[in-house]
């Protein structure tokens, strides 16, 4: 019984331990480890980089435990060649499956990372040669606008899209390629997070940069856009028999109106607007061309759409905002106005209605004569209806509290001037950290001064005017290959105050 007992007693106490040192856990207790591990280069094995057996097991020692499934995926040789990689505490180890190539590369992502999730704050970048010399041009560059709680990737890229090699950013944007002989390079692509398969996909669905000038050795800025996304058609929704909103896979939508005459060339002056003069019994085949921040493309679709849509809901106004001696009236949805109602109007101090001037901006957008400065503007709701003639309310709507013209703020000013030799237009963009708010004007004469900033802290970036569509930077293309814009970004963000005026310089080369 006793012997039983004993043996029982050892088995147990041998399972506990096997499962108790089964796998390795963070340690409990202390403080939290927020730094990240970082290779001890002076013990790497083998300690030369040249001369090395072609089979060599590589060993990488970190200055704490490395979690193995970082590893995974984030371990690269070029040239591309089979390897087995291992990872034991605070070791990895990388060995070819055959034999290592004359010289090669050792890549190992920011990925990687810790036991308490901490990533490394730079890629390691490792030379090997079985000679005994090493080739090792260079090309290094900075990485701007960008979100430093992410990993960019960054690739040189030739004319047929092809990838030569690959990096990534240190937390603070910088990128270095190593190991580079003379290949045809055309751009520098830089990537939110890992390229894909499709580098053509990945500039449409991330955040992306491409360079700007002739690749050198160290002067290689990038700034990172949104990508360029080409939205498709999801479905259109009707308000009502004579106007809908096509929904795009972007989550904004267009406005479309039907088969209404009074409306018609108001819609057709408004390049925001689609219109139709459509039967309903047969198939709709939308086909427009929209634009991007930086390129102009098609959207198609054939849709089967119903005009029975029961719409009893008034019209509602949206936005009002003053503009000089101007007041803009948005509504939620197209209107029509009957002219002979006198829909605007404000009373006199001797009781009479002086009818007020309005005009079409499009079709939800209108303007008043704001001339006298209306603290009160009376709208005639039998005249101002929707499509679907539901008036914009019961009899009489009172417009008040409108808002004060932007003469009576307060505001701040950066103003400056551009050092710059070029042959392009510029323009200056000043970004408000706190809302992300951007205001954009065009340089002249190489000066520029943003004179209505409201107060906080300001970013202030002059850019070459490229972009064939809009004011917004211009990110570069791959289909065709399109260098982005240059573009200088100043050096610190600036306090804006009230009433106060900012002066700097700024080098664009």
């Amino acid at each position: 019984m006793l012997k039983s007992f004993i043996k029982y007693l050892i088995y147990y106490i041998l399972i506990t331990l096997f499962f108790s040192c089964a796998s390795i856990k963070v340690p409990g207790g202390g403080p939290i480890d927020k730094i990240p591990p970082f290779l001890l280069a002076n013990e790497i094995i083998p300690s030369s980089n040249i001369n090395i057996k072609k089979n060599q097991t590589i060993k990488l020692f970190f200055n704490e435990r490395i979690h193995p499934n970082t590893t995974l995926g984030s371990i690269t040789v070029e040239p591309e060649t089979d390897v087995v990689i291992k990872t034991n505490n605070n070791l990895i180890t990388i060995k070819p499956k055959d034999e290592w190539p004359d010289q090669f590369r050792i890549f190992i992502s920011r990925k990687i990372a810790d036991y308490f999730n901490n990533n490394l704050a730079f890629p390691i970048d490792l030379l090997f040669s079985r000679l005994d010399v090493i080739y090792n041009k260079q090309i290094k560059g900075t990485l701007f606008n960008i979100d430093t709680t992410k990993i960019y990737e960054v690739a040189l890229v030739g004319s047929n899209g092809s990838i030569f090699s690959k990096t990534e950013t240190s937390i603070n944007g910088d990128y270095n390629f190593s190991g580079l002989k003379d290949h045809p390079f055309n751009i520098i692509l830089a990537i939110e997070d890992k390229f894909s398969d499709d580098i053509l996909s990945d500039i449409r669905n991330k955040r992306y940069g491409i360079s700007n000038r002739t690749i050198s050795s160290s002067n290689n800025p990038i700034f990172i856009s949104d990508p360029i996304y080409r939205a498709k058609v999801n479905n259109v929704n009707l308000i009502n028999a004579q106007y809908g909103k096509i929904n795009l896979s972007n989550n904004t939508s267009l406005d479309v109106i039907f088969n209404n005459k009074e409306i018609k060339e108001i819609t057709k002056k408004s390049k925001d607007y689609l219109y139709f003069d459509h039967n309903f019994g047969d198939s709709l085949f939308i086909s427009t061309l929209v634009n991007s921040h930086i390129e102009s493309y098609m959207i198609s679709k054939t849709v089967l759409l119903s005009d029975e849509v029961l719409d009893t809901l008034p019209p509602l106004i949206d936005i009002q905002y003053a503009h000089g001696d101007s007041l803009l009236v948005q509504f939620n949805e197209p209107i029509l106005i009957n002219k002979d109602l006198e829909p605007f109007y404000f009373v006199n101090t001797d009781s009479s209605n002086i009818a007020i001037d309005y005009l079409y901006l499009n079709p939800k957008l209108l303007y008043l004569d704001n001339t006298n400065r209306f603290k009160i503007i009376n709208a005639n709701c039998n005249g101002i209806t929707d499509l679907a003639l539901n008036p914009l309310c019961d009899s009489l709507l009172l417009i008040t509290n409108i808002p004060k013209d932007e003469h009576s703020y307060s505001y701040g000013q950066i103003n400056g001037d551009v050092n710059y030799n070029g042959d392009k237009n510029l323009i200056g963009q000043a970004k408000k950290l706190n809302t992300g708010e951007i205001t954009r004007q065009r340089i002249i004469n190489n000066k520029f001064n943003f004179d209505k900033l409201l107060k906080g802290d300001y970013q202030i970036c002059i850019y070459e005017d490229i972009n064939p569509i809009t004011s917004s930077y211009f990110s570069g293309t791959l289909e065709p290959i399109k260098l982005s814009a240059k573009f200088s970004i100043y050096n610190r963000d600036i306090y804006v105050r009230e009433n106060w005026s900012n002066s700097i310089t700024i080098q664009l080369k």
